[in-house]
Order: structure tokens, then C-alpha cells, then sequence
């Protein structure tokens, strides 16, 4: 897949007590457009530095670095003009581009390459520092910056781990064990088993209750007292076959009538 340009790219505070001088940055972001290249995920980028997004561990460090890329695997050149670095992009060759004004910053990216290019010397500098810390496993890689929008989209974060700020960290642990909790709750419902079990085929077409996505969210977040449930999570629903089945956000007990083809899942419920 081919990389595809983020609309925005900015840096990233350091972490408390940094001095604030040129080259200072703890990161990096690149923003995410609306495009399949930017909701892939980056997991064969993590790839390259074997992160493997461990649940067991939270905040931070279940994005850190654990290994040094393969020769090539990451590549950096500058001048007095411009620098670039280059993830995931075997063999290519750090190249400027053309129209980009002094201290203005630019990036491209997918699920298995990245590509950065700044210009100035403080920008010059911070980008070094990113670069060393890929080579050194002082860095952390991401998705996030979409905050509670489930619908926002969440970009592309190269951070040098020993500069996020501890509030950001502590943020970050919070949000993952409050999303573990959020997943076993999910998962002890059995709706997505149940939902599993209705799979098969009929020739090559699949047949039964499938999705593109399927996500639970804490019921407390929602307030609709005609939609009562009696657990405490919901789930967004985004199915296969969308000329017959709704998408949206649908209770345990819904989707429990979706096999039946009742409910609010399915456009023409059975009446009986």
C-alpha cells in the first residue's frame, strides 16, 4: 500500500524539566486523513522495532522499542537546508521536497512505512534526535491524539520515550487499564461468541451475523432510557451486508435478536 501525505505534522512537548532549547521536542506527530492507507494500524511497522502491543503492559512502555531495525530499515540524511528520516522503506534514498518553505514540516505515512521531512535547523536538530533515539530502542510508537471521538481519527506518534511527560504517561495507564477492563467486561457477555457461531458459507458467499468492526464501549458513557440494557457494556456495529443491516451503536440484548433477524440490526426485522 502506498503512503498516504498527514495532514498536519507537529511536534511533541519533552517532558518536564527538559530545558526549553532548539531541538528540544519529545516527539513527533503526524496526523491521519480520511483514507484506508491511515486506518490499518502500524502494527508491521511496530514490526521493524518488535513491539507487539502487549496488554499486559500499560502507559508507555507497551509501545517501546525492544529492538534496533534491520540494516536499512531506518535511514536519515540531512543538510544545512533540510533533513528526512524514513521508516519501513528499504533501499530508498532521502530525497527534499520540492515547494517546502524554511521551518515548514511534512509526512507521509501507512501501516508499513513512514516518511518525514522538515526544514530549518531547529527542526533539523529535533528530527536527529528522533532518529537516534529509533536507532538506540529510546523510542515509543503509536496511534493516538483522537481523544473520546470514537469517530476521530488517530494519528501517527514517534515519541522518544524517556521525554513523554509523566502526565501523559499516567493518562496513557489509566486509559489502557481502563480498557482492558472494557474488553474482559465485553468479553464475558458472549455476544460476539454467540454472534461467531451464526458463520458459514453457502458456496464462496459468507453467510451469518459478520462485521468490519464490532467495539464495545462502557454503557454508562450513553443516556437513552427507551434503549435499557442490563449490562454495562454497549458496542458499535459496523456489518458486512449494510443493504440489509444497520450500523450504529446497539445494546447486548440487541444484538442478541440480530441471528434472529429482528431488532434494530437488521433494516427488515421479522415481526414474529
Amino acid at each position: 500500500m502506498s503512503m498516504r501525505e498527514a495532514p498536519k505534522v507537529r511536534w511533541l512537548d519533552a517532558a518536564e524539566g527538559t530545558p526549553r532549547k532548539p531541538g528540544m521536542a519529545g516527539g513527533i506527530l503526524l496526523e491521519a486523513d480520511f483514507c484506508a492507507e491511515h486506518e490499518r494500524g502500524i502494527e508491521r511497522i511496530w514490526n521493524f522495532f518488535q513491539i507487539t502491543e502487549d496488554l499486559k503492559l500499560v502507559g508507555p512502555e507497551r509501545y517501546k522499542a525492544k529492538a534496533v531495525p534491520p540494516k536499512g530499515g531506518v535511514v536519515f540524511a540531512k543538510n544545512q537546508r533540510w533533513a528526512q528520516i524514513i521508516i519501513g522503506m528499504f533501499g530508498a534514498v532521502p530525497r527534499c521536497i520540492r515547494g517546502l518553505k524554511k521551518g515548514e514540516m511534512r509526512g507521509e505515512w501507512c501501516e508499513d512505512r513512514c516518511r518525514i521531512t522538515v526544514t530549518g535547523s531547529a527542526n533539523i536538530r529535533r528530527l536527529e534526535r528522533i532518529y537516534k533515539g529509533l536507532l538506540s530502542k529510546n523510542a515509543a510508537i503509536w496511534m493516538g491524539g483522537a481523544g473520546n471521538n470514537p469517530f476521530a481519527r488517530p494519528s501517527f506518534v514517534v515519541y522518544l520515550y524517556d521525554q513523554i511527560p509523566s502526565a501523559s504517561a499516567e493518562q496513557m495507564r489509566k486509559l489502557h487499564e481502563d480498557t482492558n477492563a472494557l474488553l474482559a467486561t465485553a468479553e464475558a457477555t458472549g455476544i460476539e461468541k454467540r454472534l461467531q457461531a451464526t458463520h458459514g458459507n453457502i458456496g464462496f458467499q459468507p453467510t451469518g451475523c459478520r462485521w468490519y468492526a464490532l467495539a464495545p464501549r462502557w454503557a454508562r458513557t450513553f443516556s437513552d432510557p427507551k434503549r435499557p440494557t442490563k449490562y454495562p457494556v454497549i458496542f458499535w456495529l459496523n456489518p458486512y451486508d449494510q443493504k440489509h443491516y444497520n450500523s450504529g451503536w446497539f445494546t447486548v440484548e440487541e444484538l442478541t435478536l440480530w441471528p434472529q433477524g429482528k431488532g434494530p440490526v437488521c433494516k427488515e426485522a421479522k415481526t414474529s
